[in-house]
């Protein structure tokens, strides 16, 4: 009987073990050590030699890369040129030629499910083909295919938005009705919550001249006054209207009251995120390719009418740079940039976060969001701002430019005085075009 038992116990109990392995997420991980997180997947080995050629590495994959690029050119059918003719109108497909290039001309082709100026919505797609196509003294080839994510923001038209648009959209979104609006007319609306109410002052701006100085005084027009169940949309139709006002800027004001808190809208806001394919996307300048190649994510985001953000976020894919005979691909993991446009002033920043790696960089490193570059559209290079590179363990190389020079601050051996902290140990001042055309001081 007990040789029965023992039989029946060495069967049984590595059967219970495997249940209970089972049981901790179908793996063996509940019964292993604790792991080290924080392992670091930078292994670029940063040198006094390497130094600049790392530089340029990440100059031309991450920066030149995507300031060539028509990446977010071309994202609703607003941004067609005027010249592209309508070649499709059952699926809404234009195509229009390029200008000669190698004594070939090209085409470029844009197909969007929504025409310029609709409403748009998650689940609208668009796509973009270039077939030699020089423009602008670049020349692009490749193909774009993608889908809107999410659309949030007043703007969902992306053109611009008036009034009337603006409050349909408000009244939508905060699931109010035509009598829930109240309209009014002033330079200017203030709030002041008064025991259960809130008085909202409808202000004139009187200006007076006094020795040469102007002073403006404020006049109550009139004053309305909001319950505290209340919940409206107040739309103040300014006095005076500039030409080509914008709402939610020098136009009129919207704004709404409820549970007793006022809110101001900025109209012209808009934010959409899409989910694109990009199939070998490429741009030349002069004698460097750069191509785009993998699934990425786009977010553009607009607060006014004279600023943009766009940004690829949160993206793996790859980056092929061909300069001369010299071909490298690089790696992008887990990365992210995001380009401010001024188009006030047509200047821009970058910012660059992420992981780069490729055999020519020996390994990995590390983009940060320690410090950004900024440029103006008119000009070769970026003029001021700079760039965070990081190696293995504390090594790294910041760039610094100040117009046409370039000054790196290069961290080869990480922690060399013992308080934690990586410090300087050399500095190689160069310029943008020595280092685009590989003449290294180092």
């Amino acid at each position: 009987m007990s040789q029965a038992l023992a039989s029946i116990s060495r069967k049984f109990f590595p059967l219970a073990i495997c249940f209970l392995i089972s049981a901790c997420n179908g793996s063996y991980t509940a019964f292993e050590d604790d792991k080290d997180f924080n392992v670091d997947a930078k292994t670029t080995d940063i040198e006094t030699e390497n130094a600049e050629k790392i530089t340029l590495a990440a100059l031309q994959s991450a920066y030149l890369a995507h300031y060539h690029s028509a990446l977010y050119d071309f994202l609703d059918a607003s941004d067609l040129p005027d010249d592209a003719p309508l070649l499709d109108p059952d699926t809404n497909t234009y195509q229009r030629d390029c200008a000669i290039f190698g004594g070939t001309s090209g085409t470029v082709q844009y197909t969007f499910s929504r025409a310029a100026g609709e409403i748009h919505k998650a689940g609208d797609r668009i796509s973009l083909r270039f077939q030699n196509c020089y423009e602008d003294g670049v020349l692009y080839d490749g193909k774009l295919s993608g889908s809107y994510a999410k659309v949030k923001g007043l703007n969902n038209r992306f053109i611009g938005t008036d009034t009337p648009a603006c409050l349909a959209n408000l009244q939508k979104e905060l699931n109010l009705t035509d009598s829930q609006v109240i309209y009014v007319s002033g330079d200017d609306v203030k709030f002041r919550q008064v025991a259960d109410t809130v008085e909202v002052d409808v202000i004139d701006y009187i200006f007076t001249s006094n020795d040469g100085d102007t002073e403006r005084t404020d006049k109550v027009l009139e004053t309305r006054v909001v319950g505290k169940t209340e919940k409206l949309i107040i739309v103040n139709n300014l006095l005076e209207l500039p030409v080509n006002a914008v709402t939610s800027e020098n136009g009129d004001q919207l704004y709404s009251v409820i549970d007793l808190k006022d809110k101001r809208y900025n109209c012209q806001n808009y934010e959409r995120t899409l989910s694109v394919s990009l199939n070998q996307f490429s741009s030349q300048k002069d004698n460097l390719i750069t191509t785009l190649h993998g699934s990425v994510k786009l977010l553009e985001t607009s607060e006014s009418s004279s600023r943009l953000n766009q940004e690829l976020i949160s993206s793996d894919f790859g980056t092929t740079v061909e300069q001369g005979n010299l071909k490298q691909v690089f790696k992008m993991t887990n990365y992210r940039v995001q380009k401010a446009v001024q188009l006030a002033n047509n200047s821009y920043s970058y910012l660059f976060d992420g992981f780069v790696s490729s055999p020519s960089l020996f390994g990995t490193f590390q983009l940060t969001t320690a410090g950004k570059l900024f440029g103006n559209f008119a000009e070769a290079y970026p003029f001021s701002g700079s760039l965070e590179i990081k190696g293995r363990g504390l090594e790294r190389v910041n760039l610094l430019p100040t117009n046409l020079d370039i000054r790196l601050q290069v961290d080869f051996n990480g922690d060399s005085n013992g308080t934690g902290f990586g410090d300087i140990d050399i500095l190689i001042d160069t310029t943008w075009a020595d280092l685009f055309e590989r003449n290294f001081k180092e």
